[in-house]
């Protein structure tokens, strides 16, 4: 999707997920903090925020590989389709809604984030709350096929 190498415009114009997240990741969390009293302004990949911290979206911070990681659980597992695309939906919406939380509580914050010296990495406790969270889940779905079956 980047200009060299390998560079397709058509790919780029025509399926660009990432921007799209990412513009959707930025616009849900500005609606929260906006909802929290706080004027926002969005450019490009970043969310400023008046008297709180700016965000600035790279794919690191955009969940996607938490996200594929449960869509491949969900595919992968034998139950019926019903049930399966029911995963994915809730899954999918509680782990983004996790995520646009976490942008917002950051954005309104007034905190560094450290302790002494010890600084808080805000991606590190993310992903250990949603891994956390995601082998709950997949616990919770194995349970249920052993029971129904």
């Amino acid at each position: 999707m980047q200009p060299g190498g390998y560079y397709s415009e058509w790919l780029a114009n025509n399926l660009d997920y990432i921007s799209n997240y990412r513009t959707f990741l930025l616009a849900r969390t500005s609606n929260i903090v906006e909802f929290l009293r706080h004027d926002t302004y969005l450019t490009g990949n970043i969310l400023l925020v008046e008297g709180g911290h700016n965000i600035r979206i790279v794919y690191s911070c955009m969940g996607i590989n938490i996200l594929l990681m449960w869509w491949a659980f969900i595919i992968a597992i034998s139950m019926q389709l019903k049930s399966k695309v029911a995963h994915l939906i809730l899954g999918t919406l509680c782990l983004i809604a996790l995520n646009v939380i976490r942008l917002s509580l950051l954005s309104v914050s007034h905190d560094d984030f450290s302790f002494n010296y010890l600084v808080l990495d805000h991606h590190t406790l993310y992903n250990l709350a949603v891994y956390g969270l995601i082998i709950v889940m997949m616990k919770r779905v194995v349970d249920r096929r052993i029971i129904m079956s």
